[in-house]
């Protein structure tokens, strides 16, 4: 029986219905086995990202591949084993979302203080929209993801929004901008915002693409 309940994994993939899912780990009950000449088939907007004990082993593109130690060099030294290549791929294999993760909100919880030539000393409340996506697949699971069964956005929202506010208020402090003018100005505060927010989202293996004042 405990056999039986132990499936062989002849074709990997992940057919992504969520709106919110960064990292999905296939399978994740660990009672699917993968097998030699297995097939992996990575989406558009997807990465695959074979993790064995603990270390990435191997990246792939959107595509579908054939499972073996011809063409894939990592597989090689893994089943290198006197059992031969029947044994068990003793490797996880993290699918990774690539696309956009749009409209996301952001907002000011406390005014930032602001010297304005008009009206001296001044208080700003924002909010608005931005987007980002995973740049670097390696990068994100070594910082953030790690071995976590599934990654959401919600599961990163604090850390980025707090990140991005902190980048407005610095960017609205530097463009040295009047209140009176600010509106008038969003779109190139905005470009500056991506611009100084650009090292803190690369060391996370994210990028942001879109910020809405």
């Amino acid at each position: 029986m405990g056999f039986l309940k132990k499936q062989l994994l002849s074709v990997l993939e992940w057919k992504d219905d969520s709106k919110d899912i960064i990292v999905y780990r296939h399978p994740v009950d660990n009672r699917e086995e993968i097998m030699n000449s297995s097939t992996l088939v990575v989406r558009e907007s997807q990465v695959a990202v074979f993790v064995h004990k603990g270390e990435i082993a191997d990246v792939f593109g959107p595509g579908t591949y054939k499972l073996t130690t011809e063409n894939i060099p990592f597989l090689t030294k893994l089943l290198s084993l006197p059992t031969g290549f029947n044994s068990r791929i003793k490797a996880e294999v993290y699918f990774v979302n690539t696309k956009q993760f749009i409209g996301q909100k952001w907002g000011t919880q406390n005014p930032v203080m602001m010297r304005d030539k008009d009206f001296g000393s001044i208080r700003l409340r924002g909010y608005g929209t931005f987007a980002y996506q995973v740049d670097d697949p390696k990068a994100m699971m070594r910082a953030i993801s790690g071995t976590n069964d599934v990654l959401r956005v919600s599961d990163l929202s604090s850390q980025v929004k707090s990140i991005l506010v902190q980048n407005i208020s610095d960017a609205i402090g530097e463009s040295k901008v009047s209140a009176l003018d600010l509106a008038a100005n969003y779109k190139e505060i905005a470009d500056k915002i991506l611009e100084i927010s650009d090292s803190a989202f690369k060391d996370m293996g994210l990028q942001l693409t879109q910020v809405i004042i």
